[in-house]
């Protein structure tokens, strides 16, 4: 099966304005002067789907958009911040409606939802360093659940509590001196459920994660990496049998060019992929079982 999809982009920003398959179907996008979408019209099989109309404010603020069966209305405070947010159906009827609060530092610290009759609130608190230590959540009047969270002296997460329906969860956090974690552990009403370990190399990329549940060995991924940082591998096992590989190659750009994945050591899959001379994808194979599935091919124009 062969997909062919043409994209044509605007310079300088390269926005994308038409996007398009083999079977008719395409999508058409519309900008501003200032870059924001402003229109987008799907075709599937030659017939409209459906359309999206964006309308921004002086500030680039999205305020409206428009489809076939809908309307979202936002409006903003003098900061920037989404305080309210409407949703029509397509019979003009308001189905669900958004309040935000704000503090002094913009943080979010109520969100009121409104659905189909339905109340829901979230409170948030934060420390002075404006990290959230709290987060608790209603409907209709009733707590449903509440998180706590703790952090070092790094604003690092060390600590998360969530009250469930009577229920104590814990996760503990803990990291290296470059702020990696590298263990997490997690605690259902104070009994150890399942422990995760990180372990980085000198560049601080993650090269091993073992995870274990109720202290038995669940599985473990092996990462490793080219001389620029990039993934070139990642090696799956699960309860110490290997089951998959996957293998990542790069041009000299670090343009990923080839993707491969491997099930108990037989090639499952493969990707393909094709770059133009500014390191803009042109074209994506894929193959699975060693049978092509699909192709995809990228188009570009540049527009003055």
């Amino acid at each position: 099966m062969d997909i062919a999809v043409s994209q044509l982009l605007e310079e300088p920003t390269f926005k994308l304005t038409k996007s398009s398959d083999s079977y008719d179907d395409y999508t058409t996008y519309e900008y501003d002067e200032f870059n924001n979408l402003i229109k987008q019209t799907t075709y599937y099989e030659g017939t409209l789907e459906h359309e999206k109309i964006y309308e921004y404010d002086a500030f680039n603020n999205s305020i409206k958009l428009t489809s076939l069966n809908s309307e979202y209305i936002n409006e903003y405070d003098a900061f920037n911040n989404l305080i309210k947010k409407t949703f029509y159906n397509e019979e003009g009827r308001l189905t669900t409606e958004y309040i935000n609060e704000y503090d002094a530092f913009n943080n979010l610290i109520k969100k009121t939802t409104y659905n189909d009759g339905a109340l829901y609130e979230k409170i948030y608190e934060y420390d002075a360093f404006n990290n959230l230590i709290k987060q608790t959540y209603y409907k209709d009047g009733t707590l449903k659940y509440e998180y706590i969270y703790e952090y070092d002296a790094f604003n690092n997460l060390i600590k998360e509590t969530n009250y469930f329906d009577s229920a104590l969860y814990e996760q503990i956090y803990e990291y290296d001196k470059f702020s990696n974690l590298i263990k997490k552990t997690y605690y259902f009403d104070g009994t150890l459920e399942y422990e995760k370990i990180y372990e980085y190399d000198a560049s601080n990329n993650l090269i091993k994660q073992t995870s274990y549940e109720d202290g038995t060995l669940e599985y473990e991924k092996i990462y490793e990496y080219d001389a620029f940082n990039n993934l070139i591998k990642l090696t799956y096992y699960e309860d110490g049998t290997l089951e998959y590989e996957k293998i990542y190659e790069y041009d000299e750009f670090n343009n990923l060019i080839k993707k491969t994945y491997y099930e108990d050591g037989t090639l499952k899959y493969e990707t393909i992929y094709e770059y133009d001379a500014f390191n803009n994808l042109i074209k994506q194979t894929y193959y699975e079982d060693g049978t092509l599935e699909y192709e995809k091919i990228y188009e570009y124009t540049r527009v003055q």
